[in-house]
């Protein structure tokens, strides 16, 4: 038994509608045998509302870049939960610079991310969040999306990777059989630490680190089926 953890937006969800039905065609019959994690960065909210209209499979799910874990029945394997004194802290970024929103990512209670709007992402902000984040053990990613900057911070301990390695304990699999596919600086540490996959359209981090290049998930299935 196998398992393939994918991250989702550019890698499973992708603008070509053909190659994006292709991919959950594919994802269905790999896991006739096989283990399949969905491994992305999205809340739990905006993936499950992904899930639900395009009937997307998974045995595992894992949101939040590792900070929710879940079986294929919502139940939770594993969730992070932050300080909500941590937001006085960050709330006082919002005098020192403009334009600045500051979000809550919750689940069931819990704080999972701290989440960083704005039009104007300079150096001495990125900077003031960042130490921030180091002294509370938090860790940043940043993604660029409508002419705005989100930063979201979360647990440092969890990551993409984290989410392999509890599937992989839970499930019995070994690393030989443990394959996984992304296209951003989020998926750098599970293509690092498993036998990761990539796209011509991945980042160069990621090039670097991969096996291989290939051009769509249900290719890579074919590979390692």
């Amino acid at each position: 038994m196998k398992l393939l953890s994918s991250d989702y937006d550019g890698t499973i969800r992708v603008e070509d509608e053909e190659s994006f039905m292709k991919n959950l065609e594919h994802i269905k019959e790999f896991m006739q045998k096989n283990i399949f994690l969905l491994n992305t960065g999205r809340s739990f909210q905006s993936i499950r509302k992904e899930i639900d209209e395009n009937n997307i499979p998974f045995h595992y799910l894992s949101c939040c870049d590792g900070n929710i874990i879940m079986d294929k029945e919502y139940n939770i394997i594993y969730c992070t939960s932050l300080d909500d004194e941590l937001l006085s802290v960050f709330d006082g970024l919002k005098f020192k610079y403009e334009n600045l929103t500051i979000n809550l990512v919750e689940f069931r209670g819990n704080i999972i991310e701290f989440g960083f709007v704005t039009p104007n992402l300079t150096d001495e902000l990125m900077n003031d969040i960042e130490e921030i984040c180091k002294e509370n053990g938090l860790r940043t990613s940043m993604f660029k999306k409508d002419g705005f900057y989100e930063v979201f911070a979360n647990l440092n301990s969890y990551s993409k990777s984290s989410a392999i390695k509890a599937i992989l304990e839970r499930e019995k699999i070994s690393y030989t059989d443990t394959f996984c596919i992304g296209d951003d600086c989020n998926d750098i540490d599970m293509i690092r630490d498993y036998q990761g996959y990539t796209f011509p359209w991945g980042i160069d981090t990621l090039k670097e680190l991969s096996l291989d290049t290939v051009d769509s998930v249900y290719s890579l299935i074919k590979k390692i089926s």
